[in-house]
């Protein structure tokens, strides 16, 4: 009895392989511009009941280019019927477009702010982009702040993600102090093979990059012609294929993270039934998404 008494207590305090520790938490991240730009939106419902039916897996979602309500609308309820989502996205300002930017996902939000970029150019600047921020509370109780992002599109306008991103930065060490961890993902619209992509990394050189580290030797590419119709290829820029979209990952004082794996999604068709219930295949934006199994570990 006594040494059954003994056996009984150690299986108490000794962690048993296969249950999740308190200060331990793994979760399932999704970085996607969903190209629901108002005059350009072909098929935008059938894509967005598409989009709405596969992101109930993850459980942070940071889509880009969701512009209007009748897109968000239909995202978050097809993802409401296989989990519970909740979400937030920037409004419209004055003059502009919203910055199209929808975080949603299975955690509480504790709270959320946005920035919008002072610098932009050309037709962009009539879109109110910037960097949403949205902190989130963890099944551990360990909180995150999340940040969703879509710089200047165009090889050429570097010089404006520079002075975005430098905005960004400026945003995310005013509402962090270094003791959360951090998510910062969207669409860079940085080439990772150009020469501009060692400058990103400079900029964030206390953030990891979540592709990278986990497929060093694979390309990643989330906008390729090759594969998908709705993406097409533009003279101007300098490679037909482009790694464009991110997620990177900063360690705070109180949590870090390991990252478990990565790989491209939304990169194959999706089936929606067309007219007459007839089912059909379409991918759902002319970029790829980007998604990781991240786990955070309270110090």
């Amino acid at each position: 009895m006594k040494l059954y008494s003994s056996l009984l207590l150690l299986l108490l305090i000794v962690p048993v392989k296969g249950f999740s520790s308190s200060k331990r938490d793994q979760i399932n991240v999704l970085t996607y511009n969903v190209w629901m730009i108002p005059l350009q939106r072909k098929m935008a419902k059938a894509r967005a009941e598409a989009i709405g039916k596969t992101i109930g897996k993850y459980d942070i979602i940071f889509l880009q280019e969701a512009f209007t309500a009748g897109v968000r609308k239909t995202i978050a309820t097809h993802a409401k019927k296989k989990t519970n989502i909740i979400n937030r996205y920037q409004t419209r300002v004055a003059y502009k477009l919203n910055s199209g930017k929808f975080t949603l996902g299975k955690f509480e939000i504790v709270k959320s702010t946005f920035r919008r970029f002072r610098n932009c150019g050309g037709i962009q600047c009539m879109s109110g982009k910037g960097v949403l921020h949205v902190q989130v509370k963890l099944p551990s109780g360990q909180l995150v702040d999340t940040f969703n992002t879509h710089l200047q599109a165009f090889e050429k306008d570097a010089y404006i993600r520079k002075w975005q991103l430098i905005e960004a930065m400026a945003f995310i060490d005013q509402v962090n102090n270094g003791d959360l961890p951090i998510i910062f993902a969207g669409d860079f619209n940085v080439i990772a093979e150009s020469n501009e992509y060692p400058l990103l990394r400079d900029m964030l050189f206390d953030y990891r990059d979540v592709w990278f580290e986990t497929n060093p030797t694979k390309s990643g590419y989330t906008w390729n012609p090759e594969i998908n119709p709705w993406a097409t290829f533009d003279y101007a820029e300098s490679a037909l294929l482009q790694r464009l979209d991110y997620i990177f990952v900063r360690d705070g004082k109180l949590a870090s993270w390991k990252i478990k794996s990565s790989k491209l999604s939304f990169n194959t068709e999706k089936k929606w039934f067309g007219v007459f219930k007839r089912p059909n295949y379409i991918f759902a934006s002319d970029h790829f998404g980007v998604s990781a199994k991240l786990i955070l570990n309270k110090h």
